[in-house]
């Protein structure tokens, strides 16, 4: 019984205890980079079918693809837990709308034992193509 219980607590506490080795971080992992999509037309959520990549210089970072969900509707977000400390460029193509690009996103460091991220938020408005 014990080696379950500690089984489980293992489970539960690795989210919080990944970056911090065997300290407790009571902020847990959070991602560096969160980009709320919207049709600049209407405010509508269009994540959905959109793909963002991140850039660090000319290095993709990370890339993001929207799905839509079991309704049809779009996400909202696209979440990024690949970017750390630093500064990038956010660059969201999605068929039917413009490019949209964005420089000088800072995520910056949490700093204390755990290190981690402060998530930075960023909104794109993507401008329907005419």
């Amino acid at each position: 019984m014990k080696i379950r219980t500690l089984a489980l607590a293992t489970l539960l506490l690795a989210p919080v205890l990944g970056a911090c080795g065997s300290k407790y971080c009571p902020l847990g992992v959070r991602p560096g980079i969160v980009i709320e999509v919207r049709d600049a037309s209407n405010g509508a959520p269009a994540a959905g079918g959109a793909t963002a990549r991140i850039f660090r210089g000319t290095t993709v970072i990370d890339s993001l693809t929207g799905r839509f969900g079991t309704q049809g509707e779009s996400e909202l977000e696209l979440v990024s837990h690949a970017t750390g400390p630093g500064t990038y460029r956010i660059v969201i193509e999605r068929p039917g709308y413009q490019t949209f690009s964005q420089d000088g996103v800072v995520v910056r460091g949490a700093g204390g034992d755990c290190g981690g991220n402060i998530t930075t938020r960023v909104r794109a408005e993507l401008q329907p193509v005419s």
